[in-house]
């Protein structure tokens, strides 16, 4: 995506009921007047604080700046119940893309709850924005260079170059297809999400199901795929198995290849794309009341794409 167009939808995102967030976000990032900065607005992060009595895992940040790994969250009157809008719109898919970073706040009222003026909350972003200039001058610093701006697909090619596959790349793709192409093959439109690249892997692009607060999970397909907190393993969940044609092996090909997983994911325009989540080797399959569960254990945060294409 050009930088214009990027700028332009990014920076007026709204999210419903936050008067003030718009105002803020434009006026920071414009006050700041670096056009090599990437913001980005609402973005999931981990709740550094969670715990058993605030047992919110997730929230979304109104501001980040991914380069400085620095968000900013403008704390309006009715914080709390923003929250609880997100713990009911929240998506499964979101949660991988969630960063944990430092932060800081805009208050747009006081502890009274009787609302700041303009200047006093226009001081907060001055002082926002002065910090935020301080972290590009220390990351200029210590890198040698100015900071630059870089879309996906500009990271996608310094990734392919590279030739590694990495956890810690912030590249998304557009699906399966894409994948399976970059990776040597021919394919107009691959339909389905598992792949055979050759003897050792097999290309895994799954959806993850959605648990709700009531228990009850949504699934794409048909497929319950959930993902520990930590990410290290996946739980899979056979959901037709009429159509499962490993459903009678407990090793065999099951266990014997293992799979480079790109995960579904909605990138910051709510799109769905697909983000390396590693490679996962199968370590557990189970039936119980002719339900099939079978674990993937991650091995691998990275790979090296030649490792990856065709044999023949």
């Amino acid at each position: 995506m050009e930088k214009l167009e990027y700028l332009a939808l990014m920076l007026n995102k709204r999210t419903k009921g936050k008067k003030y967030e718009n105002f803020i976000i434009n006026s920071i990032y414009t006050k700041i007047a670096n056009p090599n900065l990437i913001p980005i607005t609402q973005q999931y992060v981990k709740n550094p604080n969670y715990s058993n009595e605030n047992r919110k895992r997730y929230y979304l940040l109104d501001l980040y700046f991914p380069q400085l790994k620095y968000g900013i969250e403008v704390d309006e009157s009715h914080h709390l119940s923003k929250e609880n809008i997100i713990v009911d719109e929240i998506r499964a898919e979101d949660i991988l893309s969630a960063i944990q970073c430092q932060e800081g706040r805009i208050a747009i009222f006081n502890v009274d709850g009787t609302q700041k003026t303009y200047d006093e909350v226009n001081a907060q972003i001055c002082e926002q924005v002065s910090y935020v200039k301080k972290l590009i001058s220390i990351k200029e610093k210590k890198d040698g260079k100015r900071i630059f701006w870089e879309n996906n697909e500009q990271r996608k090619k310094t990734i392919l170059e590279k030739g590694i596959f990495s956890t810690s790349d912030d590249v998304d793709y557009k699906g399966v297809t894409e994948i399976y192409n970059l990776l040597g093959h021919n394919e107009k439109n691959a339909q389905r999400c598992l792949k055979t690249l050759n003897s050792s892997y097999k290309l895994w692009v799954p959806y993850l199901a959605i648990k709700l607060e009531d228990g009850t999970v949504k699934t794409k397909n048909g497929w319950e795929n959930t993902l520990s907190e930590d990410k290290s393993l996946i739980y899979e969940v056979v959901g037709n198995m009429n159509n499962c044609d490993t459903k009678n092996l407990s090793d065999g090909n099951w266990a014997g290849v293992n799979r480079v997983v790109f995960m579904h994911i909605k990138d910051s325009f709510g799109i769905d794309r697909v983000k390396f989540l590693g490679v996962y080797s199968p370590s557990n399959i189970k039936s119980t009341k002719g339900v099939q569960t079978r674990t993937y254990k991650r091995i691998a945060t990275e790979i090296r794409i030649k490792d990856l294409v065709s044999e023949t």
